[in-house]
């Protein structure tokens, strides 16, 4: 089961408290969603980006520092920009959607580093991609996880879910 969180409507979603972003992705994790799809429209100017199709580094941040795994979210990015921002602030790993068909080699030079927009986070020396580090790239026990795992074995005590 998948989910979605933000407004479609630029005005709408440039007035949506980060807060809320945070409460409702953890919320759609408790109610069972496996993913949760991160609005940015087909247009790049709303959700996650601001009406200039800008990122808005702020809400990324505060969200990747919330108490669930980003293995969980899946970041719409459907132009080169706000994948290459996207990659850069959560590691080659990212899950992105709203890709369109013929921007997947492109993606994909994204996540190797073979392209300007992130040639920079390649070690030469390692050959590898420079990981970002965050502790919610790992499977591990999120909150969400922990309340998922109580709701699952019937333990509903509610000092337990707050």
């Amino acid at each position: 089961m998948l989910s979605e969180v933000g407004k479609k409507d630029a005005d709408e979603s440039d007035n949506m408290p980060i807060s809320q972003w945070i409460d409702e992705i953890l919320a759609d994790l408790f109610a069972g969603a496996k993913k949760v799809i991160l609005e940015a429209r087909e247009s790049g100017k709303s959700g996650i980006c601001d009406i200039e199709g800008n990122l808005r580094k702020d809400l990324v941040a505060s969200i990747s520092k919330s108490d669930f795994r980003l293995t969980d979210a899946i970041w719409e990015a459907p132009n080169k920009a706000l994948q290459a921002q996207l990659i850069t602030c959560l590691g080659s790993n990212v899950n992105l959607g709203n890709i369109a068909f013929g921007d997947v080699i492109g993606l994909e030079t994204l996540r190797l580093g073979l392209r300007s927009d992130t040639f920079s986070l390649f070690d030469r020396a390692g050959r590898s991609l420079v990981p970002v580090p965050d502790r919610r790239h790992a499977r591990g026990g999120s909150a969400a996880d922990r309340k998922r795992a109580e709701s699952e074995s019937g333990n509903t005590d509610d000092a337990m879910i707050a």
